[in-house]
């Protein structure tokens, strides 16, 4: 019951597509029966690599990357069939091979390009999710001098915290593996920066945020040359 209800688009297309097929008074020769057998051929291709493509879809956005598969497969479908109940009304009258030909190449092209869709999503998926992880630290560490900032009442250092804040949001914000040393020293500067801001000690806390400044500005230039 639940392969019915999955597939009941397909099911119908199937069901009209047999009666438009044997009830008209078409002459059953070469050309009407290669036209309809690529027919139900494109109905079947359509719901295997649609529900292929599927599968593991459980986000909107990895739907949406899915989505060329779904519009690929609906054109060919109207298509094939459009042009299958053609060649079997002409079926005396057409060459056979001249739809053989025309079907054929419609369903190679759309097998090579659902293939390549099918096979790319995964690939564009694991990148976006590598591409948050890389641009996360940066996101966190700016929210963390923002917070810092936010709790400190002194201006003097209100204001640096400013600027410091301004220096990591135009900052690339995607890290890299070779990042890694340095990155782990801005974190460890800004868990001393928010100790020392409790503390209220107004000078170590500059000396600090002026090394905090630094080992950002040499990050962005390290990050820079391993581009």
């Amino acid at each position: 019951m639940k392969i019915i209800k999955d597939n009941l688009i397909f099911i119908v297309l199937l069901l009209v597509f047999q009666v438009i097929a044997f009830v008209p008074p078409f002459v059953h020769n070469t050309t009407f029966w290669f036209s309809y057998i690529f027919g139900c051929v494109s109905i079947l291709t359509a719901m295997v690599y649609i529900k292929y493509a599927y599968r593991n879809s459980e986000t909107l956005k990895s739907r949406f990357y899915n989505f060329p598969v779904v519009y690929v497969c609906g054109m060919y479908v109207l298509c094939q069939l459009i042009l299958s109940i053609v060649f079997m009304a002409l079926a005396s009258k057409t060459y056979s091979w001249i739809g053989i030909i025309l079907f054929a190449v419609m369903l190679g092209f759309v097998i090579i390009v659902c293939y390549s869709v099918t096979e790319a999503v995964p690939v564009i998926e694991s990148i976006d999710v590598k591409s948050k992880q890389n641009v996360q630290f940066m996101k966190t560490t700016g929210a963390e001098i923002k917070a810092i900032r936010l709790s400190c009442e002194k201006p003097a250092i209100k204001s640096e915290l400013a600027k410091l804040e301004e220096l990591i949001r135009y900052s690339d914000p995607v890290s890299d593996p070779s990042l890694f040393d340095i990155e782990n020293r801005i974190d460890e500067l800004c868990k001393q920066l928010e100790s020392e801001v409790d503390n209220k000690d107004e000078k170590q806390v500059l000396a600090t945020i002026f090394q905090l400044k630094k080992t950002v500005e040499k990050r962005n230039i390290l990050c820079k040359a391993a581009k």
